[in-house]
């Protein structure tokens, strides 16, 4: 290909890219999906050093973030280049969430396609790129705003490139005894292997659990059917990624294992849930051809689409080219991704036939396997597979194409390279089609256009403006728009509830006991949302504006509710309401924040009484009472009270693994730090 046509496909390939992403960056905002909308009240709340236990969250009643890694991640971000530098979080968000998506998906497959290839041409890197980023499982998580797993998704072939690397050192010293002598200097593949793994674990357990796969598959495959290797000597590599990835999650690790903070969501290892999730059939995850393509509406799925039946055929019609061993052996990257492909469109298919007994045996016996009751996230091996092997399929036709040209009639190198051209163009274009629905503006979710309804910044500057610490009531479930700070957390009807029936909670809400409930949970206001993006009151997945209705005219007949305001967004003022802490009895109270998730409380009673967190029970919190450290006993609400002896003045209340992760997290920043000291110096040439 000469210098103008490498031009003029890049050119293409810019263009079409900027026309399905362009979007996030021209727009003021990104609203849409999963993504959360933040006031810039909220993002006060977000420190460079984030809290274990948050209010953040449907609960309103505080609970430790299960998902850390991520949520540090974010406050990291927020912390340092909104709250510290002042950047506006419209700009920080379109960088570092989904301009790295981008950045860090065309970097990782670069990397991945150098190391497993010794000649590249720019065909097939624009081709591997775009089957990558532009497939339509990647397009529906991005639209969805799932950006920690499109974060994580990007870094799959860059994890995989780094750990080729780390093999392929440990086979030529496995070979050449003296290359021993550089072991110390060869660590640095496993620790840049610990460093790319452990960033992409920040972003999503899930995905890194895939690749983590993924490699353990090439090394098994690599010792098999390319070349042997010393096991011993892999092992101590392995075991030196193992303590990188380990050291520098100790920060989280380290208090989540000692006060066993994990904790399974409910439903999560549901067999029924699998079930239901397995929404995909065998000949669609086989052709990349996500099952929800294009709407991305929970449950709605599409029957099969038969333009997408040629990546399959064009994928493993790299094996009709292999006519020996030793051909085979020449090719194993080929037999490798072939594999995975396969692997991952049988996962990814769930309970589906075939064999799906097989599935949901590894779902019920294989640790993590559980993780994966959305089992179409193993739709990351099939692109992954189809990125290398497409392009070179393509390159294989070419080729026997070239052949036949040369040897008929008509052959010269003009009709040659124009026909050469001519498959590359029809390639890009064949991948274009595919994926219409994002080149013509028609997916949602963060793709299209949204704007803060004026409702819900006036509802903002409302709760804003009242000083003192309550909760908000939404009912049936919170808005995109929602306001939520650490002094004003809300819950969610359904959560608080138990239920996702209309009817049900019309008629909670309609118990006196209710009343009394919503009081001791510090519930001020009950909100009925404006459903401008009709995600909440939908009706067999369309917006029913009577289901809405039903709810405002229910509230309208409690008489111990006074109405507040009316309209888009209606809401409803409860008669009382506690704080954050009250006495169980007689006396008086106050208190301030002193620190994350840390309070000085000062009292006067006369009598023993009971202190009342109105925060979601956990037995990690510590109340320092007299020198004494008292456990919290649980409410029948499912939040905390302390005993406070008659001669109690002040206390104390911490919660204790949040002092732990003060440690661990030192304990990181120094491991990090003595990394990039030892690789600089590896790099520099000095001693160790």
């Amino acid at each position: 290909m000469n210098k103008i046509n490498k031009i003029l496909l890049i050119s293409l390939s810019i263009i079409i890219l900027v026309t399905i992403y362009g979007k996030w960056f021209i727009g003021k905002e990104i609203i849409g999906g999963d993504w959360p909308y933040y006031y810039k009240e909220m993002l006060r709340d977000f420190s460079y050093v984030p809290p274990l236990w948050t209010s953040q969250g449907g609960t309103g009643l505080g609970g430790v973030n299960t998902n850390f890694p991520l949520f540090g991640y974010e406050n990291i971000i927020i912390g340092i280049f909104v709250n510290v530098l002042g950047l506006p979080w419209q700009l920080v968000c379109k960088i570092f969430w989904f301009g790295l998506f981008i950045a860090l998906s065309v970097f990782s497959m670069v990397f991945l396609l150098r190391t497993i290839f010794k000649n590249l041409n720019i065909s097939q890197v624009v081709i591997s790129i775009f089957i990558y980023i532009a497939n339509s499982y990647i397009l529906l998580i991005v639209g969805g705003g799932q950006m920690g797993i499109a974060l994580a998704y990007s870094m799959v072939p860059l994890v995989l490139g780094v750990f080729i690397n780390l093999i392929n050192y440990v086979v030529s010293v496995s070979k050449d005894s003296q290359s021993k002598k550089l072991y110390v200097s060869g660590l640095k593949y496993s620790i840049f292997a610990g460093l790319v793994f452990a960033l992409q674990l920040m972003f999503d357990f899930r995905i890194s659990y895939i690749s983590g796969l993924v490699v353990l598959t090439y090394a098994f495959f690599h010792y098999f059917f390319i070349d042997r290797f010393s096991l011993k000597l892999f092992a101590s590599h392995f075991l030196l990624f193992i303590f990188i990835v380990l050291g520098l999650h100790a920060f989280w690790i380290i208090p989540f294992l000692v006060f066993r903070l994990l904790s399974v969501p409910e439903g999560l290892t549901s067999t029924s849930g699998f079930e239901f999730f397995s929404f995909a059939h065998f000949p669609q995850s086989l052709s990349a051809l996500h099952p929800n393509w294009p709407e991305n509406i929970f449950g709605k799925t599409y029957f099969m689409r038969v333009e997408f039946l040629l990546l399959p055929i064009l994928a493993f019609s790299n094996l009709l080219f292999l006519k020996n061993l030793k051909e085979v052996k020449k090719n194993s990257f080929i037999m490798f991704f072939a594999l995975i492909a396969l692997v991952g469109a049988f996962f990814a298919k769930g309970i589906n036939p075939p064999f799906g007994e097989v599935n949901r045996l590894l779902f019920n016996n294989i640790p993590g396997m559980s993780l994966f009751r959305d089992p179409t996230k193993f739709y990351l091996l099939i692109t992954l597979s189809y990125s290398i092997l497409i392009p070179c399929s393509l390159f294989q036709l070419f080729r026997k194409i070239q052949v036949w040209i040369k040897n008929s009639a008509m052959g010269h190198n003009f009709i040659i390279k124009q026909f050469g051209n001519m498959i590359i163009l029809l390639s890009i274009l064949y991948l274009v089609f595919l994926v219409r629905p994002a080149v013509f503006n028609e997916l949602g979710g963060t793709f299209m256009s949204h704007e803060v309804p004026r409702e819900y910044v006036e509802l903002k500057d409302f709760i804003i403006s009242q000083p003192n610490f309550f909760r908000t009531l939404w009912i049936p479930t919170q808005s995109r728009f929602r306001i939520q700070t650490e002094n004003h957390p809300l819950i969610n009807a359904e959560w608080l509830f138990k239920t996702s029936s209309h009817s049900a909670m019309i008629n909670m809400l309609g118990n006196k006991e209710t009343e009394e409930i919503l009081g001791k949970l510090a519930v001020k206001y009950i909100i009925i949302p404006y459903d401008v993006s009709h995600e909440i009151f939908l009706e067999d997945h369309h917006y029913n504006h009577a289901e809405r209705l039903k709810f405002e005219h229910a509230l309208d007949k409690i008489p111990w509710l006074k109405k507040i305001q009316s309209g888009n967004v209606s809401v409803y003022g409860t008669p009382k309401y506690n704080e954050r802490f009250t006495l169980d009895g007689e006396g008086k109270l106050a208190y301030k924040k002193i620190g994350k998730s840390k309070y000085f409380l000062t009292f006067e009673i006369k009598r023993d009484s009971k202190l009342i967190f109105s925060e979601q029970f956990h037995p990690g919190w510590i109340a320092k009472i007299n020198n004494f450290k008292v456990r919290p006993k649980e409410t029948e609400l499912g939040t905390m009270k302390f005993d406070l002896p008659n001669n109690s003045q002040n206390a104390t209340i911490y919660f204790e693994p949040e002092e732990w992760m003060s440690y661990s997290s030192s304990f990181s920043f120094i491991y990090l730090a003595a990394i990039i000291i030892f690789l600089v110096k590896t790099k520099s040439g000095k001693n160790v």
